[in-house]
């Protein structure tokens, strides 16, 4: 079914016709309607298009009418057609996967010669996220950190999806052990309550 509008006259690709619903009517030239002869992309060569309503074809007409003479211009001098550059991530993902890699590994391994309870916390809710479904919807609250020398015992209540997608609140606790000589904290309990 066709739009009430303008539309090219198909015996004439300078002509316009106004379809108002029922039949054509009245014919005009095309500079008097609004409307700009259409090119073909491949030959270059002027159509008419006998099916697009007024508005589309100048919608058309205003973005693609300078591309499709510069593809003809091309096609004729028998250049190749120009390389699409397709606009991406750039390196975002290599510089936020750094970023995260120091973020997880400086809270994995501190720096400093002894463990600490910052340190446990973050190893803890790593430990506790490899045994959730969805771990990037964790959110943990309510964490107590409790040091005993070289041990640590971390309890928290995390917020996660289930398989579902809904979203479970569920208690933990944790028990990590610092070892100096590999500068690495070792879990020695994990367990939900």
């Amino acid at each position: 079914m066709r739009t009430i509008g303008w539309y090219y006259d198909a015996r004439e690709p300078t002509i316009a016709q106004y379809w108002d619903g029922t039949k054509f009517l009245r014919t005009k030239q095309l500079v008097d309607v609004g409307l700009e002869p259409l090119y073909d992309m491949q030959t270059g060569q002027q159509f008419p298009d006998y099916d697009r309503p007024t508005g589309a074809v100048q919608v058309f007409n205003e973005w693609k009418r300078s591309e499709l003479r510069e593809a003809a211009r091309r096609q004729a001098a028998g250049e190749p057609p120009p390389r699409i550059r397709r606009k991406g991530l750039g390196c975002f993902p290599i510089v936020a996967l750094i970023v995260i890699g120091f973020t997880l590994f400086g809270a994995c391994s501190p720096s400093s010669a002894s463990g600490s309870a910052a340190g446990a916390e973050a190893v803890c809710q790593q430990f506790i996220e490899t045994r959730l479904k969805s771990p990037a919807s964790a959110e943990f609250s309510s964490t107590d950190v409790v040091e005993l020398g070289d041990t640590y015992k971390v309890t928290a209540v995390v917020d996660a999806q289930n398989s579902f997608g809904a979203m479970m609140r569920s208690s933990w606790t944790c028990r990590v052990i610092w070892n100096d000589a590999s500068e690495k904290y070792t879990l020695d309990l994990l367990e939900q309550r």
